[in-house]
């Protein structure tokens, strides 16, 4: 296929580009994922797309916008996919010079085929490594409780890349 070396060659260029990052700076993410349901065990795919701010040196806010479903990735139905929006707070636990570990608190609002509207609540960490042009690679662990939802209580893990924008 064409397409994956042309994200390779996009994706690098990004990474090369002199980019300046720090206090009350937004970055735009995209991150593929896996969800997995411990109670009806089963997985779903997940893409996760956001805007995050940085607050300060230890503190994020943001939100991401979800799409998960259980042929995602292999059929790449998005019409079936369930979508939330996930609002979020981010303290930092443990921090270094380019080494990040967030606490992420909030909750989301979503929509269903089954239930209709869902809600409900967010708890993960993730942890970032930022490079010299501020752009960040990261790896989320995402606990989401949705309420009226088939899929309650779902568990996630998804890595991603997290580019500032220019002021």
């Amino acid at each position: 296929m064409i397409r994956k070396p042309l994200l390779m060659v996009l994706f690098a260029l990004l990474c090369s580009l002199p980019m300046y990052a720090g206090i009350n700076d937004w970055y735009v993410h995209v991150a593929p994922g896996y969800f997995v349901n411990p109670l009806q065990r089963h997985t779903l795919g997940s893409v996760k797309f956001g805007l995050e701010k940085q607050l300060s040196r230890s503190t994020c806010a943001g939100f991401d916008i979800y799409a998960r479903s259980n042929n995602l990735f292999t059929q790449a139905d998005f019409r079936s996919a369930e979508y939330s929006i996930a609002g979020y707070w981010k303290p930092n636990v443990l921090m270094s010079k380019n080494q990040d570990l967030y606490l992420a608190l909030g909750g989301n609002l979503g929509t269903s085929s089954s239930a209709g509207i869902t809600f409900g609540l967010n708890l993960g960490i993730e942890y970032d490594v930022t490079l010299s042009n501020g752009t960040k690679f990261f790896i989320a662990q995402d606990n989401l409780l949705v309420f009226r939802s088939p899929d309650r209580l779902i568990c996630g893990l998804s890595a991603g890349v997290k580019i500032p924008l220019a002021q």
